[in-house]
């Protein structure tokens, strides 16, 4: 039996449950006794083997119902809220940039004196009924 045997923990706990035969068992023990290593392996499979067959804790029939109440108390701001927070309040400041960039350039660009400042901030062509009779929209300085 090789320390390294990957059937080694499945030997051993064979070996903890009585299922090895008079052989296995004999030449298992010898070798537990020359290893110190492999009682260590032992060791912790014992105590892991009566951790899983110890008894269960038991949760009195209120524990729920207080659990469930000290959550509706807390009053959590889930982390995604207030991501989407922070990325659309990003977003509105970049919106509003571009369109004050955008404004200003329509602004400072804008040749025609007789355009309102919220005409030229918007970049909108000038609408005169002779382009309406002609069923098209065309610059005033055309």
């Amino acid at each position: 039996m090789n320390a390294s045997d990957p059937n080694m923990d499945t030997r051993l706990l064979c070996y903890l449950t009585g299922d090895l035969s008079a052989e296995e068992t004999d030449r298992l023990e010898t070798r537990l006794a020359n290893d110190p290593e492999l009682r260590a392996r032992l060791d912790r499979l014992r105590a892991l083997k009566h951790t899983m067959q110890s008894p269960q804790r038991r949760f009195d029939s209120g524990f729920a119902g207080r659990v469930m109440d000290r959550l509706r108390e807390a009053d959590p701001v889930p982390a995604f809220d207030r991501a989407l927070q922070t990325i659309f309040l990003r977003l509105a400041v970049v919106v509003l940039l571009m369109i004050g960039g955008i404004g200003s350039y329509n602004v400072a660009t804008n040749d025609d004196a007789s355009a309102s400042a919220v005409e030229a901030a918007l970049g909108l062509p000038d609408v005169t009924l002779t382009a309406a009779a002609h069923d098209t929209l065309v610059p005033a300085d055309e």
